[in-house]
């Protein structure tokens, strides 16, 4: 960090990452040695500070982007003062594409309230960090203001969990080895839990860590050049893959909004909706907020705030309004989610001549048996929504939001394939009259042809080898990619939204456990073998194998902490337990999965696996 490595201060800490191995008061963990090509492809960026900016010299961050850098951190504040190119560079960075996260310069102080008084300093400059692309907030650690190492431990813990607060993002340290072990010394069992960005300039593959920690981003030079910046800039890795520095940069999130046309005055009407990300993915437990915004009136005001579901992450309020007015949804944004808002929906006063409006009311149709005919001229598409939206989904089985996502375009293939129509995921006349329970016209001979016996697919040979392999969302491999050819998706070999949708589909179409999970049922469905009956006790079903107990497996780890970015085979076995793709990396996926399975156990669902979470895991 520039503005305080400069002179003997920047020499000190330098010196202390080349001495850093023989330094006895610190214990050193040295990350597994990685391959060139393995760290070429980790992310690059850099960090600046007005020291990038010298005699107020501009920042060409197009050119920044061009050069292969992908994030940066940025100085906000040092102490109460905010750094005059902040917004200046904080711009630049967003428009240039950049993932961004602003840091603050620590200057501890004995002073009562210090370190209150700057985090609330930082954030009133720098902003909660939950937009789209936005990493999390940063402490700067490389000063001990006269400190001891308990007194510079409270201190920082006290930054920290103010930030937290204040933005609801989980905050970084940065700090080096050299200050970490002499400073703040190695029980510092309170910060290990957080994030780190370490500074150690070396050459090395990877960085020298202090011991109980891992790192999430990496200051390997405080000397490089980069295009677009007239002054030597601090270089920096991610640990991890450019889809995971993805995944921690905010991704965005779409509240879907259904609410009635007209309400009576004093009457309640059912506000409702699900929250997901732009890739479908439910965003669950978290707090959304209703607000309105009376007819004449230019604010908006809170009325009812309220947590989304466990699984679907549906939500819904019940309001009586007074007047005319406009209403959104809000979500304000999380550690793993960024802010969003809905799409703004009116109601109107019904008065004493007009009944009460429902949402959408369908006008009449031709015959009561054909509910659906009145859509029949109506197209949708993956983004509709509407009405008629809600009329397929219905008619789908499916839950009824209103919004026309991956789910539902994966529900209506499957439909279409199921009834020998053109499986493109788009609805028109043709899908519209066979949900209303009229043939679809033939497209070819006008002369019925006895139907020949369907062939067998082919598939058994394929997907024998897979029968005893449990897929589930966020599993990789040829497993996956056997699957999908099945459901005749795109074969990526990634289980993502839309192949679990795909698998919902067809379990619910052959009368399987809808769970989206493909276990040995579906694989034998999959491959023209019928699925055992499970109910009927003639004949009696086979009881279903014992989960192998995994307490001997888990039973050496229990003394382990594990958080986002460890490595090992700690890890390999907490995914095994979770029945993740075991790949030995605690990434997001991995940290979403331990929070998950914390909630439904009623665990402190912070993510980290420590004694409390592995007996739980241990017992299963």
């Amino acid at each position: 960090m520039p503005p305080a490595l400069t002179g003997p201060a920047r020499r000190r800490i330098a010196a202390g990452c080349v001495a850093v191995l023989t330094t006895a008061a610190l214990a050193v963990a040295s990350a597994p040695a990685t391959s060139a090509a393995t760290t070429d492809t980790r992310p690059l960026g850099i960090d600046v500070s007005v020291w990038q900016r010298p005699y107020g010299a501009g920042i060409d961050w197009n050119a920044v982007r061009s050069s292969g850098r992908s994030f940066v951190f940025i100085r906000a504040t040092y102490g109460t003062t905010v750094d005059r190119y902040l917004a200046s560079n904080w711009a630049g960075a967003e428009r240039a594409g950049l993932y961004r996260a602003a840091y603050h310069f620590a200057l501890p102080s004995r002073r009562s309230g210090s370190a209150q008084e700057q985090a609330r300093a930082f954030v009133a400059a720098a902003g909660r960090h939950q937009d789209v692309g936005d990493l999390a907030p940063v402490l700067d650690l490389e000063t001990d203001g006269g400190l001891s190492a308990s007194e510079l431990r409270t201190w920082a813990q006290t930054w920290l969990t103010t930030v937290e607060s204040l933005t609801g993002r989980i905050p970084v340290i940065y700090t080096s080895p050299y200050f970490w072990g002499q400073e703040i010394g190695s029980d510092a069992f309170s910060l290990i839990t957080f994030p780190f960005w370490v500074a150690h300039w070396t050459s090395k593959q990877n960085p020298d860590m202090f011991a109980g920690a891992t790192w999430l981003f990496w200051q390997y030079s405080s000397t490089g050049r980069v295009a677009g910046i007239k002054s030597a800039v601090d270089l920096n890795r991610f640990n991890g893959t450019a889809a995971e520095l993805r995944a921690v940069a905010h991704p965005g999130t779409h509240p879907t909004f259904t609410a009635p046309s007209s309400l009576a005055k004093g009457s309640a009407g059912r506000f409702s909706g699900h929250l997901r990300s732009l890739t479908g993915q439910p965003v669950t437990r978290a707090r959304v907020t209703l607000y309105q915004r009376t007819e004449g009136s230019s604010t908006w005001a809170k009325v009812a705030t309220t947590t989304t579901s466990s699984v679907a992450a549906s939500y819904r309020f019940t309001y009586a309004q007074s007047n005319a007015a406009a209403y959104q949804v809000r979500y304000l944004g999380g550690n793993d989610f960024a802010q969003s808002v809905s799409a703004t929906r009116s109601v109107r006063l019904a008065t004493a001549t007009t009944p009460q409006a429902t949402p959408a009311p369908a006008p009449p149709v031709a015959t009561s048996s054909n509910p659906y005919a009145w859509y029949s001229k109506t197209t949708l598409r993956q983004g509709s929504t509407g009405a008629a939206v809600t009329a397929l989904q219905k008619a789908l089985r499916l839950t009824a939001d209103g919004y026309f996502g991956p789910r539902t375009k994966a529900a209506v293939i499957a439909y279409q394939r199921s009834h020998r129509l053109t499986a493109d995921g788009i609805v028109g006349p043709v899908t519209w009259r066979t949900l209303a329970g009229q043939p679809a016209k033939p497209t070819i001979n006008s002369t019925p042809k006895p139907k020949p016996a369907p062939k067998p697919k082919p598939q058994a040979p394929a997907l024998n080898p897979y029968t005893r392999t449990t897929l589930l969302q966020g599993s990789k491999g040829a497993a996956v990619t056997a699957l999908q050819k099945a459901l005749r998706l795109t074969a990526d070999g990634y289980f993502g939204p839309r192949t679990k949708a795909a698998v919902i589909a067809y379990q619910r179409s052959h009368r399987l456990t809808a769970d989206g999970i493909v276990g040995p049922v579906t694989w034998r469905t999959l491959a023209a073998q019928p699925a055992k009956p499970t109910i009927n006790s003639t004949p009696k079903p086979k009881p279903a194998p014992k989960p192998k107990p995994q307490a001997p497996a888990l039973n050496p780890y229990t003394r382990t902490t594990l958080l986002q970015g460890s490595k090992g085979a700690a890890v390999t076995a907490l995914q095994k337990a979770l029945r993740l793709t075991a790949d030995g990396y605690f990434g997001p996926r991995t940290r979403a999965a331990v929070i998950a399975y914390q909630r439904s156990h009623r665990l402190t669902a912070d993510g980290i696996v420590g004694p409390v979470t592995w007996r739980s895991l241990a017992r299963r």
